[in-house]
């Protein structure tokens, strides 16, 4: 949930090549993957110093909002009648009017980045 949330975001910016793959949920090479891991750790990383919150709550945040609205195949951007979502328990924020940061995520100007899936790697892991 983190990647794919960071991603939409704009937190990170990957080639297009490597974009493309994410938005069209092409498998790729378990050293790509690990190199997204990285690349988005660091900008979780940055945006803890910058913002000065913990990086375990930015994680929090972004996870429990991928799972809660900015889900893998359709995100509610705007909004969704959902009661008792993992983000509200984590941020007291209800989602029904909308993602609370839709105004400055690149996917809610650019809808075809709502398209982008977390990485699709062969791995015994997950």
């Amino acid at each position: 949930h983190l990647e794919r949330v960071t991603l939409r975001m704009g937190l990170v910016n990957l080639d297009d090549k490597t974009m493309t793959k994410l938005i069209e949920n092409k498998s790729i090479p378990q050293t790509l993957d690990l190199k997204i891991r990285e690349v988005v750790g660091d900008a979780v990383k940055k945006l803890s110093i910058d913002s000065k919150v913990e990086v375990e709550k930015i994680d929090q945040i972004f996870w429990s909002l991928g799972r809660s609205i900015c889900f893998k195949d359709s995100p509610f951007c705007d909004g969704a009648n959902i009661e008792n979502t993992t983000f509200e328990s984590i941020t007291k924020i209800n989602l029904k009017n909308g993602c609370p940061f839709r105004k400055i995520c690149e996917a809610y100007k650019n809808i075809e980045l709502r398209q982008i899936k977390e990485s699709n790697v062969n791995t015994i892991y997950y």
